[in-house]
């Protein structure tokens, strides 16, 4: 007898234009009216409701299944709404911190954006002659109590 698997994974579409009804993007916080908050994943191909992630990883519809939103209105008629800008930057710093602590704590790979290796300038390694200047003045010279 085969092996019963379980059904694709509906497809999502992730484009702006897929979006544009739900004034949303892919990685959106939504405020649910219970409260809790779920990420946007896309929008159905096949019946074009909003899919969300929810916490622990469930993705579904973000309204009940006999009357899917098509739009931000019906969306929001259902006590959807999009959270605050301010939501989604806390977000990203809260990951930017556990990614870093993996990092330290597990030796995994770190943020992307402490990979980013900044142009040097038109003067290369050497550095400005204002920077040069500065190395070789007495200012720049470390005290000897310091390690």
């Amino acid at each position: 007898m085969g092996k019963k698997g379980k059904g694709k994974a509906p497809a999502f579409l992730e484009t702006p234009e897929a979006l544009a009804p739900f004034s949303v993007q892919v990685r959106d916080i939504i405020a649910t009216p219970l409260g809790v908050e779920a990420t946007v994943v896309g929008v159905g191909s096949k019946d074009g409701a909003l899919y969300l992630c929810w916490p622990g990883g469930i993705i579904s519809p973000a309204s009940p299944a006999p009357a899917k939103a098509k739009n931000k209105s019906e969306l929001e008629a259902f006590g959807y709404a999009r959270r605050p800008q301010s939501a989604h930057i806390q977000r990203d710093i809260t990951e930017r911190w556990r990614t870093q602590y993996e990092q330290r704590r597990y030796g995994k790979p770190g943020p992307k954006t402490a990979a980013i290796k900044l142009p040097l300038g038109p003067n290369g390694s050497a550095g400005s002659a204002a920077f040069a200047a500065f190395a070789a003045s007495e200012a720049a010279k470390r005290p000897q109590t310091a390690p």
